[in-house]
């Protein structure tokens, strides 16, 4: 891994520490203090406020639940610190919102789409071509999913793409440092399903592979830590 990578990923776990560390408000308030314009700031106010109620009371799995929005902040500051454009950085906040708010804000994915055109006001076409490229499909049974996904990654935009192994790669974290009670195979279909969608993306970045790579490593080494079994 040469220096500037390395950099990369020492800067990225950084931001993954800071994030359990810090409260929510501190996370809010390092995402609008990155806002270049006053309407900017503008929108980012308005969708992590609408986050707030969206993921309200959502946990993240695990021996010890992590509030969601961590998750959320985990795949935004990879965008951030890509130097992603603004509408991108947008579609990563939201990139659960169509999946997760329905329930807790008892309406339609429709409705909760609408929402998000509203919410981010002249980039909303940008931001709902990723977030639709980044809702799983309803109804998929728990054997198909996995086929799907990758089948569907391969069909997304790079940009998408690249937010959705963002997704991966903060999912594939929270593994590691946080295991849930799953069975190894499971936890490892994790890694097989990251790598098997970095190696389909149309623009291959290093340093996302470098991140790729560390999260494997953290993940087995968790596995054999915990079961007594180096998974490859």
């Amino acid at each position: 891994m040469n220096g500037s990578i390395n950099r990369v990923v020492t800067q990225l776990v950084q931001s993954f520490v800071y994030a359990h560390k810090m409260r929510r408000r501190q996370l809010f308030d390092h995402i609008i203090n990155t806002a270049q314009t006053p309407e900017e700031s503008r929108i980012y106010h308005k969708v992590l406020d609408y986050l707030m109620a969206a993921h309200f009371g959502q946990k993240r799995k695990g021996p010890t639940p992590q509030p969601y929005f961590i998750h959320i902040y985990m795949v935004w500051v990879q965008a951030f610190m890509a130097n992603e454009s603004f509408p991108v950085q947008l579609a990563h906040l939201l990139h659960d919102t169509v999946e997760d708010a329905p329930k807790r804000l008892n309406k339609s994915r429709a409705e909760v789409r609408r929402d998000i055109g509203d919410l981010t006001e002249r980039f909303a076409d940008e931001v709902l071509a990723m977030v639709d490229g980044l809702t799983n499909k309803k109804g998929l049974k728990a054997e198909d999913k996995h086929r799907w996904q990758l089948e569907h990654f391969k069909t997304l935009p790079a940009a998408t793409q690249r937010a959705k192994l963002r997704d991966k790669i903060a999912n594939t974290w929270d593994s590691a440092y946080n295991m849930p009670d799953w069975h190894w195979e499971k936890l490892l279909s994790q890694i097989i399903l990251m790598r098997e969608m970095y190696d389909a993306a149309a623009e291959p970045d290093r340093n996302m592979l470098a991140m790729v790579n560390y999260v494997h490593l953290r993940l087995t080494e968790a596995i054999a830590d915990r079961d007594g079994i180096l998974p490859r």
